[in-house]
């Protein structure tokens, strides 16, 4: 179980989120989140449903399904999903994950040429590494 809260600046959104992870199995987890986000009196609340599995000690495979509302600002409201590896070496994990989600209306952003607007969907590709210090 877990609560964390960030404060908003300039151009960073308050946050409030909650989350509870369960072991379904001895190498699977299951879990939900809800989000709550807010930047300027725009409100996106988001829900998640996650699962993580350990095939083997070296390797942790994640995916996930989430529902996000929609704003006044960014009209993104509807379904998306995620998939997620992490290999470990030693302390280290190497992680990889893929997000996908639809956005509808327009979004509002600076471009290169001053306010652009996108409709669509939203694909992310993150890599990342952790230390884990025991």
């Amino acid at each position: 179980i877990g609560i964390a809260w960030g404060s908003g600046g300039s151009y960073s959104e308050s946050l409030l989120s909650m989350a509870a992870m369960v072991n379904i199995m001895t190498d699977i987890k299951a879990g939900a989140e809800f989000e709550t986000a807010s930047l300027d009196d725009r409100i996106v609340n988001t829900g998640r449903l996650f699962v993580s599995m350990k095939p083997s000690s070296s390797l942790v495979l994640r995916g996930g399904v989430f529902y996000s509302s929609m704003t006044e600002a960014i009209s993104r409201q509807g379904p998306g999903f995620s998939a997620g590896a992490g290999y470990l070496i030693g302390q280290l994990t190497i992680n990889g994950a893929f997000s996908w989600s639809t956005l509808k209306g327009d979004w509002d952003y600076y471009g290169y040429e001053g306010l652009e607007s996108f409709t669509g969907t939203s694909p992310v590709i993150s890599l990342g590494a952790a230390w884990e210090v025991d």
